[in-house]
C-alpha cells in the first residue's frame, strides 16, 4: 500500500506543485460557509449511501440500490486522499531541505526590525546569526514572523557535494565563498520553501477551521454542534449503522450456508435471507 501511494503521489507531482502555487489565489468564504462545506461534501454522502443500503436490505430486500451510487463514496474519500497529498508534500519538502540549508528571517520595516530586536535584544542588523531548521522557520513564519521575509543558508554538505573547486580551504575553515555559488547552492532552498510556507499556512487554517473553529461568536453554538457532532461523532454512527446491518445480512444469511463435506443438515434451514422462505437445494 506505501509503495502505490508513493507511485500516485510521484506522479502527480507537477500536478501537486501547480496546485500548491495555486492555494495563495484561493479565497477562502467565511468560517460558517467553511464548515458548511465540510460538511456536505464529507458527512452527507455517506449519510446518503446509508439511507440507499437501508433501502436496499429491508424494503427492496437486494443489495442493487446502493451500488448504482456507490460513487457518492468516493468524494469524501477523494477530500481526504488530497489533504494527505498535501500534508505529505509539506513534509517530504521539509524533511529534503532540513539536512541541507539553515534559514533565517529578515525585519522588511522599521516596525519589524524593532519587533525583532526587542525579542532578540539585538540591534537587528546581524540577522544570520539566528539562524534556524527549516521546520523552525516554517512555524515561526506561521505565528511569530508573518509578514517578514527570510533566507537560506546551505550546509558545507552541499557546497562541498557541488562546488568542491570553488571553495577556498585556508587554516582550517573555509574562506568567503562566492556570492554567486551561494545562490546557486540554494536553488532547491529558493524554489521549495515558499511553497512549505504555502501549504504550512493552507492546512494549519483548514485544520484550525474545522477542528478547532475560528468563526465569529454569534455562529459558535450553530456551528460547533456540526463541527463537533455530525462530523466527528455522526460519523462513528453512521459506520456502526453500516457494521451492525453487515451483521444482520450475515446472521440471516447463515441459514442458507451449507458445506457439503459436513452434514449440516439437522442444523439449518435452508432458506431466502430476505423472505425466510424454505427453498430445496439439490446437491450433486
Amino acid at each position: 500500500m506505501h509503495a502505490l501511494d508513493y507511485v500516485i503521489r510521484d506522479s502527480l507531482f507537477n500536478i501537486t506543485k501547480a496546485i500548491i502555487r495555486l492555494l495563495p489565489y484561493i479565497t477562502f468564504p467565511e468560517y460558517y460557509q467553511i464548515i458548511l462545506l465540510h460538511f456536505f461534501l464529507t458527512f452527507i454522502p455517506r449519510l446518503l449511501l446509508l439511507i440507499l443500503f437501508i433501502l436496499d436490505l429491508f424494503y427492496f430486500k437486494k443489495l442493487e440500490l446502493m451500488y448504482m451510487y456507490i460513487w457518492l463514496g468516493f468524494i469524501p474519500l477523494a477530500i481526504t486522499y488530497v489533504k494527505y497529498i498535501l500534508t505529505q508534500t509539506l513534509e517530504d519538502y521539509t524533511l529534503y531541505l532540513e539536512p541541507l540549508y539553515e534559514a533565517y528571517v529578515i525585519p522588511i520595516n522599521e516596525e519589524q526590525k524593532k519587533e525583532w530586536a526587542d525579542m532578540h535584544h539585538n540591534d537587528g542588523t546581524d540577522y544570520r546569526s539566528y539562524a534556524i531548521s527549516i521546520r523552525d522557520l516554517r512555524s515561526d513564519m506561521l505565528c511569530t514572523y508573518e509578514g517578514y521575509k527570510y533566507g537560506g543558508i546551505p550546509n558545507l554538505s552541499v557546497l562541498e557535494k557541488d562546488y568542491p573547486d570553488e571553495l577556498l580551504y585556508v587554516d582550517g575553515h573555509y574562506d568567503e565563498i562566492p556570492g554567486d555559488i551561494k545562490e546557486v547552492a540554494k536553488g532547491d532552498f529558493n524554489e521549495l520553501m515558499p511553497l512549505i510556507l504555502i501549504l504550512d499556512a493552507f492546512l494549519t487554517d483548514y485544520d484550525i477551521t474545522i477542528k478547532m473553529g475560528n468563526g465569529p461568536t454569534h455562529y459558535e453554538i450553530r456551528f460547533n454542534i456540526i463541527r463537533r457532532y455530525l462530523l466527528k461523532d455522526w460519523n462513528i454512527g453512521i459506520y456502526s449503522v453500516y457494521l451492525i446491518c453487515w451483521i444482520y445480512i450475515l446472521v440471516i444469511s447463515l441459514s442458507t450456508f451449507t458445506m457439503p463435506d459436513l452434514d449440516l443438515s439437522n442444523f439449518q434451514d435452508n432458506m431466502d435471507p430476505f423472505t425466510n422462505l424454505i427453498i430445496d437445494i439439490d446437491y450433486y
